[in-house]
């Protein structure tokens, strides 16, 4: 009997972000998903149910002969109450030549005792219920897999913060912007523009943490693993950690981080007219605008002001 695969289907998941902007991952409410997807899920299980329709006795064999009610042929039969046997009572033609002319009329989907029985096959074939979080999902939905295939602590500690560098890749991007007119591309460099300039703040912090030398392989791991949590975490927490390390009581403003965000995971809900960009807030979930303009003033202030830190 054929068992649940997610791939088969395409599921939506939600975001989980704390107040404070971190993004904990994706979440998938599965009750959801086994309500309004349905349809899909019984396809994908080789399961049909012919609802309300006028079915003659070949039909209603094949429909019992499907290998879930071979292997589980009480779904059909075992009942809550007496009046929940929507596949034992089935209504059919009193007139009829012969038995192959008999139409037996099938259950709506709305009658009573089909959602138990639904609920049970689905969870016979293993479709998962409730609400997964984002360590509990399969590695294509969770919000992070594709970012924790490598180190970036070890990526970073490899890099140096140049302002002159930053400068002129962000002067070089905004400018492909103007004169670029394909609108994926547009966004793509928008969001290229905010993702280096947060790993200039990242380059930053792991150039400052002190090496530890004569430490196990047990012990490094565990301390790799915290580092490249922090670096992952909110940008409010990695603010945090610049301030710690540098001794500084503030650090460079994020205004962009919420747009960061859209484009990074749902940037087809993007839109640029002129020198704005509409995008969907993942957070209230409301569309907003910037001026691309007002936003690269923005990450050049930005750089500059972690150039200052430096310098100091």
């Amino acid at each position: 009997m054929k068992k649940f695969n997610h791939g088969d289907i395409e599921i939506e998941t939600e975001l989980e972000v704390s107040r404070d902007e971190f993004i904990h991952g994706n979440i998938v409410d599965w009750d959801r998903v086994r309500k309004f997807q349905e349809e899909e899920i019984l396809e994908s299980l080789d399961i049909y149910f012919p609802w309300g329709e006028e079915i003659d006795l070949e039909d209603y064999i094949r429909f019992i002969n499907q290998q879930i009610f071979q292997e589980f042929p009480n779904l059909l039969t075992d009942c809550e109450s007496s009046n929940e046997k929507p596949f034992e009572d089935m209504p059919f033609t009193s007139e009829a030549n012969s038995i192959y002319e008999i139409l037996i009329l099938f259950p709506e989907r709305d009658d009573y005792g089909i959602d138990r029985i639904i609920s049970e096959i689905f969870d016979i074939c293993e479709v998962p219920s409730g609400t997964a979080y984002e360590d509990s999902l399969p590695a294509d939905l969770q919000y992070w897999s594709s970012e924790e295939d490598y180190d970036e602590f070890e990526l970073f500690k490899k890099s140096v913060f140049s302002l002159e560098e930053q400068l002129g890749m962000l002067e070089s991007i905004y400018n492909k912007i103007n004169e670029n007119d394909d609108m994926l591309i547009k966004k793509s460099l928008i969001l290229s523009s905010m993702s280096i300039s947060e790993n200039a703040l990242k380059v930053m912090i792991v150039t400052k943490i002190p090496s530890i030398n004569n430490i196990d392989p047990f012990n490094e791991k565990i301390l790799n693993d915290s580092i490249n949590q922090k670096l992952r975490g909110s940008i409010n927490g990695l603010k945090d950690l610049f301030k710690l390390l540098y001794n500084v009581t503030t650090a460079p403003e994020t205004p962009w981080i919420n747009l960061r965000n859209s484009l990074a995971h749902e940037i087809e809900n993007s839109d640029i007219i002129g020198d704005r960009i509409t995008y969907k807030d993942l957070k209230s979930k409301l569309n907003k605008e910037y001026s691309i303009e007002k936003l690269f003033q923005e990450l050049f202030h930005f750089n500059n002001e972690l150039s200052d830190v430096i310098n100091i």
